[in-house]
C-alpha cells in the first residue's frame, strides 16, 4: 500500500472514530437537553451586545456611514467597539464553561441542570476573565494581520498563509483550554499550558477528530438549511403570489433550522471536548464505549 493511500485510510479512520464519538457525545445532551439553552443564551448575549454597541455608536455620532459605503469612526467609537468586542467575547467563553462544566457533571455521575452550569461557571469568573483577555487579543491580531496581509501578489498570499497555520496553531494549543478552566478552575496562560500537554501527548487526533465534528455538523446545516433556503429562493423568483407565499415560508423554515442546528452544532462541539478532556486525562469514562475512546487516542506509536 502506498504512503499516500495509507494516509488516506488513516485519516478516513479517524473521521470515523470522530463520528462514532460524536453520537456518543450526543447521548450525553439528550439526557439534559435544557444544557443546550446555555448555547442559546451565549448566542443571545452576543447579539444584545452587538445591537446595542451599533446603538451607542451609531446614537451617539461616534459612528457614521457616508457614501460608497464608507464608515467613518470617531476614536471613542473604537473604544466602544473594543469593549463591545471583549464583553461578547467574555460571555461566550462564560456559558461555553458553564456548558462543559455541566457535562463533566455529567460524566462524572451527576444530573447537572442549567444551573448547576452556571453557579460553576461563576466560581471560574476569574479563570474566564483572563482567558478571555487572551483569546480575543490573540484573535483579534491574527485577524488583522491575516487581513493586512491579503493582496493581489504572491507575498501578500503567502503571508496570508503564515497567518493561517499561525492561527490553526493556535487553535491546536488551546483546543482544551475551556474543559481545563472547567475541570481545574485554572485560566490564562496556565491552562493554555495544561492544554498543550495534552494536546501534545494526544498528538493529532483531537484535531482530527474536530474537522470530523465540522464535517458533520456542516453537511447536517447545509442539508437541514440550505435546501430549504435554496427552494424558498428559487420559488420567490417563480411567478404568482403562491409561489412567492410558499418561498417566503421555505425560507423561514430554512432560518429556524439553520440557528437550532447552529445551537446544536456548538453544544456538541463544547461537549466533544469535554468527552476528549475527560478521557484524556482519567483514562475511563462510565457510559461510552471504550474501544471508541480508544481509538480516538491513539498514541504515536500506534500511528
Amino acid at each position: 500500500m502506498s504512503m499516500e493511500r495509507r494516509k488516506a485510510n488513516n485519516m478516513f479512520a479517524a473521521f470515523g472514530r470522530s463520528f462514532r464519538l460524536a453520537k456518543e457525545s450526543f447521548h450525553v445532551l439528550k439526557q439534559d437537553p435544557e444544557l443546550l439553552l446555555l448555547t442559546v443564551a451565549s448566542f443571545v448575549s452576543v447579539v444584545v451586545i452587538g445591537l446595542l454597541v451599533g446603538a451607542i455608536g451609531l446614537g451617539s455620532g461616534l459612528v457614521e456611514f457616508g457614501g460608497k459605503e464608507e464608515v467613518a469612526i470617531h476614536p471613542l467609537g473604537f473604544l466602544i467597539l473594543g469593549v463591545g468586542y471583549f464583553v461578547g467575547y467574555f460571555f461566550v467563553i462564560y456559558f461555553q464553561v458553564a456548558l462543559v462544566c455541566a457535562v463533566q457533571f455529567r460524566i462524572s455521575g451527576g444530573d447537572p441542570n442549567v444551573w448547576y452550569g452556571l453557579i460553576e461557571a461563576n466560581h471560574r469568573l476569574g479563570a474566564i476573565m483572563s482567558w478571555t483577555i487572551i483569546a480575543a487579543t490573540v484573535g483579534l491580531v491574527l485577524r488583522v494581520l491575516e487581513g493586512a496581509a491579503r493582496g493581489r501578489g504572491g507575498a501578500d498570499f503567502l503571508r496570508a498563509m503564515v497567518f493561517q497555520i499561525l492561527g490553526a496553531a493556535w487553535a491546536l494549543l488551546v483546543f482544551f483550554v475551556i474543559p481545563v478552566i472547567a475541570a481545574e478552575g485554572t485560566g490564562g496562560f496556565s491552562a493554555i499550558r495544561r492544554s498543550s500537554r495534552v494536546v501534545k501527548q494526544r498528538w493529532g487526533e483531537a484535531i482530527i477528530g474536530n474537522s470530523g465534528m465540522g464535517l458533520f455538523t456542516g453537511l447536517l446545516i447545509a442539508v437541514g438549511a440550505g435546501v430549504p433556503l435554496a427552494i424558498g429562493a428559487m420559488s420567490i423568483q417563480g411567478s404568482g403570489a403562491g409561489n412567492a407565499m410558499l418561498g417566503a415560508a421555505l425560507i423561514a423554515v430554512g432560518i429556524v433550522v439553520g440557528l437550532l442546528l447552529m445551537v446544536l452544532s456548538a453544544s456538541l462541539n463544547s461537549t466533544y471536548r469535554a468527552v476528549l478532556y475527560s478521557y484524556a486525562t482519567s483514562g475511563e469514562i462510565k457510559g461510552f464505549s471504550k474501544e471508541t475512546l480508544d481509538n480516538a487516542f491513539r498514541s504515536k506509536d500506534d500511528r
